[in-house]
């Protein structure tokens, strides 16, 4: 210990400490305790005999970093000892040295990737203000590299650069001065150090050098290179939570935890999206990273509503795609098929050639006068099984974007997949339908017919596998013309679903279903009202049994039940004889009674103990989505024809004053 009568220990030390407090700089770590030991001479010079015994002094003082702006070209064996000791409890950071690109980091520096030192010690390099590599730095190069059991480390993958060109820091005499060399450069990485066991006084000296690494800002060449190491130090991305991020739902301690799905890429979409709204425990969730370091965060703000979008209004054979059709004698099969060639929507960026895709495909053939089948592949559901569906009835025809609850909300569970369908005539007023549907979300033509705009698409191929959805889903109905104006009908619909709930897209930590079941009843009636006007209104509800994933915040569901209804009416002629005019309101499929059971971190105390918290979240929703529609359909010609449709969503997904409103004009035309 001792003075300083150079100057440059003082510079060093107002880099990593210098206090807050609104006069001259602040240092990287204004909070750190400094332990000043003087090892050269008031010219700056001295020996490693000098160097050895102060590196054993501080760490014997429990210093838990060492910060060395000091080096020599030739080796110093004198300091391998001290460093070897310093190196089971402390970070080190040296200097690379000021000698230039072309030459290799000097000594102590050289020594960072002996055995008993690496690990502990960081060699710190300079770059300019355009994190450029200083021209006095030298760099790791290819070399120093030591084999330990089956790891080999070179210099490069444990050096770090960070600012040493012209740093202003304090100086002698309650003064200031500016300084440039690997000297400046180390205690900013000292500092940042410092910084990361200020946060998380726990972590061993090997971690915080370790996220030091994993945290850098990449220079150079890509990767670990032989200018730039490991990168630019970074104390914000060192602050930051790194690799696996876990919430705890089990475990004692930080280090024995083990629980959800990774935070990162977090996500939940779909009826669950309301309730889960509610919970105290997502809002407030403790999360574990990769190092054992507590993180709060507020996962509400991963969970997304149904709002329209245009990629939920334009389906993707309007692009890219060609339209196919056959009919025979009893048959007809319909679909598209992907065009090779790029036309002017996919190179606007709305779609993406997908070789030969097929969607939408959809065989219809009749067997008997009584009796016919219909298939699809990666088709719609919707006015395919139920007679009553508005996608059934031509009065309808392109007046809504969505009108979901009015097609069969519990079969549209299976939406996009495979079906196949079969209807008897038991006479002229009756007609019984069943049918099986399937899907998946990874299946990669579902995902075609589903996203159209590249961004979407892009988003779900990245997302992760580990969780995609599945459904199965059953249904038989029932028709009957009760009247030449009038039919009404009934439903049953059984549906198996894995890693979903009433459609919902999990992810991450919110990966939380593993497997529903649920039956639904469905009524419906469509009336003829004179005058070329049409109604129909439609309602379901649904009973679901659902397991959690193991280990998830989610420990237990129970009574979940859901409904779906609305009315819709249509007129043609409004203008002139074929144009038509449709009005419809809606609840969209939504839950309406049921609970979850929420477990998870909320804290962690000073001995490392998790805190957790549990609570029964009620799913339902107290202000459910309503959805009101008008669209207009008309044609300009034997070939032409216009579309317009608007949609105001209220309380989108069933969360309060969370209102849309979306619209879409359409002009078709063949050639």
């Amino acid at each position: 210990q001792g003075n300083d009568d150079h100057g440059h220990g003082t510079h060093v030390a107002g880099i990593i400490a210098a206090a807050n407090n609104g006069v001259g700089m602040t240092g990287v770590a204004p909070g750190a305790s400094l332990l000043a030991v003087k090892v050269l001479d008031a010219n700056g010079s001295g020996s490693f005999t000098g160097v050895a015994e102060g590196i054993t002094f501080a760490t014997q003082a429990g210093s838990h970093v060492l910060s060395m702006s000091l080096g020599g070209a030739s080796g110093a064996p004198a300091v391998i000892a001290p460093l070897q000791q310093a190196a089971l409890t402390a970070v080190i950071a040296v200097a690379a040295g000021n000698s230039g690109n072309a030459n290799s980091p000097a000594y102590p520096a050289a020594y960072a990737t002996q055995a008993g030192i690496v690990g502990s010690m960081i060699i710190v390099g300079s770059v300019n203000g355009a994190n450029q590599i200083s021209s006095f730095s030298q760099t790791p190069g290819n070399g120093g590299c030591v084999a330990l059991g089956a790891a080999t480390t070179c210099f490069k993958d444990v050096f770090l650069v960070a600012p040493g060109e012209n740093i202003r820091s304090a100086y002698l005499n309650n003064s200031y001065a500016t300084m440039s060399g690997t000297s400046m450069a180390t205690p900013y990485v000292s500092g940042v150090a410092a910084r990361v066991l200020g946060a998380h006084p726990f972590l061993t000296n090997k971690q915080v050098v370790e996220i030091m690494f994993q945290s850098a800002t990449d220079l150079g060449a890509e990767g670990t290179d032989a200018v730039y190491g490991r990168g630019l130090v970074n104390l914000s991305s060192a602050l930051a939570p790194l690799g696996a991020m876990t919430i705890a739902t089990s475990g004692a301690t930080s280090g024995e935890a083990s629980g959800s799905g990774s935070v990162a890429g977090t996500g939940i979409s779909g009826t669950l999206s309301a309730g889960l709204h509610n919970s105290h425990i997502i809002k407030n969730v403790m999360f574990f990273d990769g190092f054992g370091r507590e993180y709060t965060t507020d996962l509400t703000r991963s969970i997304t509503n149904s709002a329209m979008t245009l990629t939920n209004l334009i389906s993707r054979p309007m692009g890219g795609s060609l339209f196919i059709s056959y009919s025979g004698n009893g048959y007809s099969v319909s679909g598209f098929k992907a065009d090779p060639d790029e036309n002017s929507v996919l190179s606007l960026g709305f779609s993406q050639n997908q070789d030969d895709a097929i969607s939408d495909l959809v065989v219809k053939a009749r067997l008997t006068d009584s009796t016919s089948v219909t298939f699809g592949h990666n088709a719609s559901t919707a006015g395919q099984f139920n007679q009553l569906d508005l996608a059934a009835d031509s009065e309808f025809a392109g007046l809504f974007m969505s009108a979901s609850a009015m097609n069969s909300p519990y079969l549209a569970l299976s939406e996009g997949g495979d079906f196949g369908a079969g209807a008897y005539q038991l006479n002229d007023k009756v007609t019984l339908t069943f049918g099986h549907a399937q899907s998946r979300q990874d299946d990669e033509a579902a995902y075609n017919t589903i996203y159209m705009a590249e961004d979407k698409s892009l988003a779900k191929f990245t997302q992760s596998t580990e969780h995609q959805g599945s459904s199965r889903s059953t249904i038989v109905a029932a028709s009957w013309k009760f009247s030449p104006w009038g039919t009404a009908g009934l439903n049953v619909t059984m549906t198996d679903e894995q890693n979903s709930l009433l459609g919902s897209a999990e992810t991450g930590a919110l990966a939380i279903t593993s497997e529903a079941s649920t039956i639904s009843v469905g009524f419906g009636a469509r009336v003829d009202l004179g005058d070329q006007w049409t109604a129909s209104a439609s309602w379901s509800m649904g009973r679901t049994d659902a397991t959690p994933v193991a280990g998830s915040i989610v420990r237990s569901y129970a009574d979940i039940e859901s409904q779906a209804y609305g009315l819709a009416v249509s007129k043609t002629g409004i203008f002139e004889d074929d144009d038509s005019l449709g009005f419809a309101v809606s609840r969209p499929l939504h839950v309406t009674g049921g609970t979850a059971t929420i477990h998870a971190s909320t804290g962690v105390t000073g001995t490392r103990e998790i805190v957790y918290a549990q609570e029964e979240v009620q799913l339902a929703s107290a202000t459910p989505e309503t959805d009101y529609e008008i669209g207009y359909t008309t044609k300009l010609s034997t070939d032409t024809s216009l579309q317009a449709n608007f949609i105001y969503q209220q309380n989108v997904g069933g969360l309060s004053e969370a209102d849309a409103v979306a619209g879409l004009v359409t002009l078709k035309t063949r050639w």
